[in-house]
């Protein structure tokens, strides 16, 4: 099965590098992680377990990564430990630092076997998403936290007052703000493949409606004679 995607970041590329290396940070980001231990040259044993069904158990493997300075990437290989629930496979993470922001491309192919028996991309690839979007979304929030703890404890009395560039919005901002609106409203009832459907729905409600907005916008303008 074959998955990407992108996501981007409020940080700096150096900040977003340093905590994908820190273990401290990994375990509080990754959902429903249950085991991290380090072995020897960045390999790691992980559990991670999912309990929304279909996938309801725990999963493990062993994931080892190599890191590329120039530029800044990673390329990660996930093995069967010998479990019989297991995520295997391979990918990689390019980071991309435009001004303050940071852009994460990633792109891989998993295998997720539950009890021995392989489980179809259908089934899969949207929790897996799921996953990943939770895992961004968690690590943002980490960064965001430790940056205004950080501003708060340096005792600066100085006040400066920027005014930012407008900025385009990015599709994952999008999608992270429609996954909001779903778990509040509780539409995917606590299952992760349903939170992905609806999201999707709201995603694209959004689209229809600009270019609605748009289209109406265009009747408004004053014709020329």
């Amino acid at each position: 099965m074959n998955i990407e995607g992108t996501y981007t970041f409020q940080s700096k590329l150096t900040e977003i590098r340093q905590s994908l290396t820190r273990q401290e940070v990994l375990q509080q980001a990754i959902p429903g992680l249950e085991q991290l231990e380090s072995l020897d040259n960045n390999r790691y044993n992980i559990a991670i377990h999912i309990k929304y069904p279909p996938l309801v158990g725990t999963y493990q493997g062993l994931v080892s990564f190599t890191e590329d300075l120039l530029p800044a990437s990673y390329r990660l290989l996930i093995e069967n430990n010998g479990e019989p629930n297991t995520i295997t496979g391979v990918g990689s993470i390019q980071l991309h630092e435009i001004g303050d922001n940071t852009t994460v491309n990633y792109k891989g192919t998993l295998t997720i076997s539950k009890h021995g028996m392989r489980l179809t991309p259908a089934v899969t690839k949207g929790a897996l998403k799921m996953l990943i979007q939770q895992f961004f979304t968690s690590l943002s929030d980490q960064l965001h936290t430790n940056y205004t703890a950080a501003g708060e404890g340096n005792g600066d009395t100085t006040l400066d007052i920027v005014i930012p560039h407008p900025t385009p919005v990015q599709p994952e901002a999008s999608s992270s703000l429609a996954l909001k609106i779903v778990r509040l409203l509780g539409l995917g009832k606590d299952n992760i493949l349903q939170e992905a459907i609806w999201t999707e729905r709201i995603h694209q409600i959004s689209l229809v409606s600009g270019l609605l907005f748009l289209v109406w916008v265009g009747t408004r303008l004053p014709r020329k004679k």
